[in-house]
């Protein structure tokens, strides 16, 4: 057995000579000492004081106060002696840990795939490029297309995934100079046709929904100034709710849907029927009224206004006026008559006589006569029944 060589005296520490018998009398008690790194061995130094071993490995149990060097993934380390950034994230290299750098306020975190994540800004909807010429999209992408210099196409992504997007809008003038958006190999709503954009101030989406691209098109609203100029062109057929058009150009064909009011021009000869004209100033009036010819009693009708009938009959023929409630004509119609020729001497009188009162200077004042051949007399509305006639009467 070795001796080991101990001092408990304070102040008379072991010789040099002491401690390598003792660490001797250990060796030779193990039987186990070597400079390399080997299993079960005692480790000692070679001759220059060094352990050639270099790296000693063991399995560790408990905790460690300090370890220095680098501690493997396999036992519990990060293989890395990367130190934590302040608002950094931790990330795997595929062999080590690492960390980011730290990010700026308002930036989130994205992938790159198998390298370091990076930190970028978040996007806050589709960025636009303006484009004046052929161009391929990309998903997510937007482009103003200005085609004012000249019609182009732009191609949609050639191979695309379901729920590919992008965004075109017009620049200026699709009416003028149209914009083709190439399929590229795909359909287009289904079909193996290009789209072609003609209406200004619309855009388009593009959706890819794995068979076919859909299309969502608007068109943005439009505020014309009140005392701006220029030219509007609508397109799909657009409604106009109580509009105000100061000036026509008159350079096209205005087309008015049936059954409703007619468009007249100033510079034009146009007709008007049943308007309303509000304290009109008229200068050289060219006034023609209309005329039709009787040869039997007749009740005036709606329409009849301002009309003249002549009568042409052997016997005696009546010129009926109604009553208010089955023709409501205008207060101040006036609606004229004429004896032509014929032996019969014209009357004109109510259709029924005491709810229509006809007023007049004639000797049966209620049923006045045309007085001869070729005298005319004209019956007046004063109010709801009651009418004047005057003229050439008896």
């Amino acid at each position: 057995m070795a001796t080991i060589t101990l001092r408990s005296v304070k102040g008379a520490p072991l010789t040099s000579t002491e401690v390598d018998n003792n660490f001797s009398g250990l060796n030779t008690e193990l039987g186990l000492k070597s400079s390399a790194n080997t299993a079960n061995y005692v480790v000692q130094r070679d001759g220059s004081g060094n352990f050639s071993a270099g790296t000693i490995t063991a399995t560790l149990s408990g905790n460690a106060t300090n370890v220095s060097g680098v501690v493997a993934i396999a036992n519990g380390g990060t293989n890395s002696t990367a130190t934590p950034t302040s608002g950094g994230i931790g990330y795997g290299t595929g062999t080590a840990y690492a960390f980011t750098s730290a990010g700026t306020l308002g930036q989130v975190l994205t992938s790159s795939g198998t390298g370091a994540p990076v930190w970028a800004a978040v996007s806050g909807g589709i960025t636009y490029t303006k484009a004046t010429a052929t161009t391929t999209l990309t998903d997510k992408q937007g482009i103003i297309a200005d085609t004012t210099a000249g019609a182009f196409s732009v191609n949609l992504p050639a191979t695309p995934a379901t729920g590919t997007q992008v965004w075109i809008a017009d620049g200026n003038s699709w009416a003028t100079n149209n914009l083709t958006i190439n399929r590229n190999g795909s359909t287009i709503e289904g079909v193996a046709e290009n789209l072609v954009c003609d209406i200004t101030g619309s855009s388009v989406q593009m959706l890819y929904d794995g068979t076919t691209w859909q299309v969502y098109s608007q068109t943005g609203a439009f505020t014309p100034s009140t005392t701006g100029s220029g030219s509007v062109v609508l397109a799909n057929s657009p409604t106009l709710t109580s509009p105000v058009i100061s000036t026509i150009s008159n350079s096209g064909t205005v087309t008015i849907p049936a059954g409703t009011d007619t468009l007249v021009g100033r510079a034009t000869t146009d007709t008007l029927t049943n308007k309303t004209l509000t304290s009109p100033v008229i200068t050289t009036p060219k006034i023609a009224i209309g005329y039709t010819a009787k040869t039997a009693a007749y009740t005036v009708a709606s329409g009849d206004e301002g009309y003249l009938f002549s009568m042409n009959n052997a016997a005696t023929q009546q010129f009926n006026i109604p009553t208010d409630a089955t023709f409501n004509f205008a207060i101040g119609t006036e609606i004229h008559f004429v004896w032509i020729t014929g032996a019969g001497q014209p009357t004109i009188g109510a259709t029924t006589p005491g709810t229509t009162t006809i007023l007049s200077n004639a000797a049966t004042a209620v049923t006045p006569k045309l007085r001869v051949a070729n005298s005319a007399a004209t019956a007046i509305k004063l109010s709801a029944n009651n009418w004047l006639v005057i003229g050439d009467i008896a």
